[in-house]
């Protein structure tokens, strides 16, 4: 799979520059068909991974569809003020990051007291499960 996709792209076109730098003749010749080489190569080898990685068996085929995490900010509702961030009962992978309150912006850590009209930036997969936990809602 490694030997597939490869290490492609950038050292190419930097070396296609380097006889432009110095004046060679036809240089500008050799750097466009280095690059379209290159693009061409690389669009063919990511149409085709899908295909190569079932067919050397790299694939988990029969594992869960995640979706894919998004930070969003969730205002902080009633529901826990007052409790430390340890205690509240995240989903399954949500990440506080950055709490905002007033005008100061906290680093969480477990210990962390929520305060109504706190904003969570929050790192999570499940965006309702987290609103529903934290009360608030996510904007």
């Amino acid at each position: 799979m490694i030997a597939w996709i490869g290490l492609r792209g950038a050292v190419p076109i930097i070396l296609a520059t380097w006889p432009r730098t110095q004046g060679v003749a036809h240089s500008e010749e050799i750097f466009d068909i280095v690059f379209f080489v290159v693009v061409t190569s690389v669009a063919l080898q990511g149409a085709t991974l899908p295909y190569v990685a079932r067919l050397l068996d790299v694939v988990e085929s029969d594992g869960p569809s995640l979706a894919a995490p998004r930070v969003v900010r969730i205002a902080v509702g009633q529901r826990v003020d007052g409790r430390m961030l340890a205690d509240v009962g995240l989903p399954p992978g949500a990440l506080v990051t950055l709490l905002s309150r007033g005008d100061a912006v906290l680093v969480p850590q477990g210990s962390t007291t929520f305060a109504t009209g706190d904003v969570a930036h929050v790192l999570t997969a499940d965006v309702e499960g987290t609103e529903r936990v934290l009360g608030g809602t996510a904007s």
